[in-house]
């Protein structure tokens, strides 16, 4: 993914098979239901060079549910070393949910547990103190899509020079944690249809909006807006509602 100026963003890599992995999989955050997990890498572009910054595992069950149990985390810089994981306040194991049983739809579904920690290799694993939410739901589905900025096919980048993509959904992820100081921003909530600003109970919340194309997966992708800046690396109250500047990338296709 770049920025609109057409410099490196993020570069996320899809696995289904990684051996290092499975383990933290099946030791911390086995679903115990029936699909397949996959293995998000997601990389930064930090002081000229890639930075990995987690390895993400989404749970992909067959009754159409797609989870996040959990990441190998970063814990000092580009080095995963730490395991997150979520659990319900009766200890099963769970995760952020990007889509209920039955799919994703206009229906918002949330979903709140708790983050348990192994902070080192070999350490206990045990639950930080701190909860968490995800709400998702489905935007839009479209057709054809085409992001604002794009490399054409001679390989130029600039505005209304990216590729139009076909069968695209457009969705958003709400999500937050209980980690104090709880920050809330001056910025009165929209409404209607697409991603806003909105506080959920106690928690510090930020969005994530993506487009993903069929066979592809995501060709834009945007914060719409950060209560606790420190949670992404920001001032607080921050994000595309806030300030446009920054926060939309697009696919280096």
């Amino acid at each position: 993914m770049n920025h609109a100026n057409g410099s490196p963003q993020s570069r996320y890599t899809f696995t289904s098979a990684n051996a290092g992995l499975e383990n933290v999989y099946y030791n911390f955050h086995n679903l115990g239901k029936a699909g397949t997990h996959y293995f998000w890498r997601k990389e930064y572009f930090q002081n000229n060079a890639w930075c990995t910054y987690t390895y993400g595992i989404l749970f992909k069950g067959l009754d159409q549910s797609i989870t996040e149990t959990g990441d190998w985390y970063s814990g000092y810089p580009c080095t995963p070393n730490v395991v997150l994981g979520y659990r319900t306040s009766n200890n099963t194991n769970t995760g952020l949910v990007w889509s209920p049983a039955g799919g994703l739809t206009e229906t918002v579904n949330y979903h709140e547990s708790r983050v348990w920690r192994q902070n080192t290799p070999g350490s206990p694993y045990a639950y930080s103190g701190v909860n968490t939410y995800s709400k998702s739901g489905l935007i839009e589905e479209l057709e054809t899509f085409t992001p604002k900025y794009g490399r054409d096919y001679n390989g130029v980048w600039g505005e209304g020079l990216a590729k139009t993509y076909t069968d695209v959904i457009h969705l958003v992820m709400y999500h937050g944690t209980t980690s104090l100081p709880i920050t809330r921003c001056n910025y009165s909530p929209l409404t209607g249809s697409g991603a806003y600003y909105q506080s959920f109970k106690n928690y510090n919340s930020y969005a994530i909006e993506l487009w993903l194309a069929k066979g592809q997966g995501i060709i834009q992708e945007r914060i719409p807006f950060v209560e606790k800046g420190a949670e992404l690396g920001t001032t607080d109250c921050n994000g595309y509602v806030f300030n446009q500047s920054g926060w939309e990338w697009y696919i280096n296709d």
